[in-house]
């Protein structure tokens, strides 16, 4: 008990020294990009092409809980913080972003809110507000650009305990009804199963190189099996006082990792 609240009460100096010197060094939107990057630098392990083309970020179950009865400050506050991390995965070039939402009150409740603060922040910051493309809000039979190039668009996703397993449930469903009164039905597969999958979940690019895991546990039942088979996933604590350091010293962790694919 001690040693976690010596650990938590260190986080929490950090984040603020690290906040205080952030604020310090930037005097437009322009000087915080520049400070991002300027810091991306420090890391050399971390470039263009060492950065995940797609990240997940799974936030903490407890956490979404306690928003249920939460203020609208706190709400607020919250998404704040999650704003921030994926203004910083934009300036890093990360193209594509799944957030997963096993409670389910982010895509459910707080999608408007949340999708409201980053649209802002991006204006702020990055002088576009356009940059956003919500897959969720994509009819199921358009196509993914999983090349999108991140001055262009980033594909962000967010996903929950509805999809993965339950979305196994509707397709064949659906395979059966289709097929019931047909004699030359296709076969139920891989390419099959895809070509129905929600939009948000679609996409050469859907399968995740890194999850930003918050949560207490290993959540896997938001994603497909085959989705999530070379993903790393990265437990990270204390999502509100995640700032900047540690962002990109999780950037750091993951693009040291030699992926040998079984060899």
């Amino acid at each position: 008990m001690i040693v976690q609240f010596y650990h938590s009460t260190l986080i929490r100096i950090k984040s603020m020294i690290s906040q205080t010197l952030m604020h310090l060094s930037i005097r437009s939107p322009t000087d915080y990009v520049q400070y991002i990057v300027d810091k991306q630098h420090q890391y050399k392990n971390i470039s263009t092409s060492s950065v995940p083309r797609h990240l997940v970020i799974i936030l903490n179950h407890d956490d979404q809980i306690a928003l249920d009865t939460s203020g609208k400050e706190e709400i607020l506050t919250f998404y704040n913080k999650l704003s921030d991390i994926i203004l910083w995965s934009i300036i890093v070039e990360i193209p594509r972003i799944t957030i997963f939402d096993n409670h389910g009150s982010l895509k459910h409740q707080h999608f408007s809110t949340f999708k409201s603060i980053l649209e802002d922040k991006s204006k702020i910051v990055l002088n576009n507000n356009n940059i956003l493309n919500w897959l969720n809000l994509k009819p199921n039979n358009a196509t993914v650009n999983s090349n999108i190039q991140p001055s262009k668009k980033i594909n962000i996703s967010i996903a929950s305990i509805d999809d993965g397993k339950q979305e196994l449930i509707n397709i064949t469903k659906k395979f059966i009804n289709e097929n019931l009164n047909n004699n030359n039905y296709p076969q139920i597969d891989e390419k099959y199963i895809n070509s129905n999958l929600p939009y948000h979940l679609s996409g050469d690019n859907f399968e995740p190189e890194v999850a930003l895991d918050f949560s207490e546990k290993y959540l896997f039942s938001g994603f497909l099996p085959w989705h999530i088979k070379l993903t790393e996933f990265i437990k990270v604590d204390y999502f509100h006082q995640f700032y900047l350091e540690r962002y990109l010293q999780f950037l750091n962790s993951y693009c040291c990792i030699q992926k040998r694919f079984g060899k």
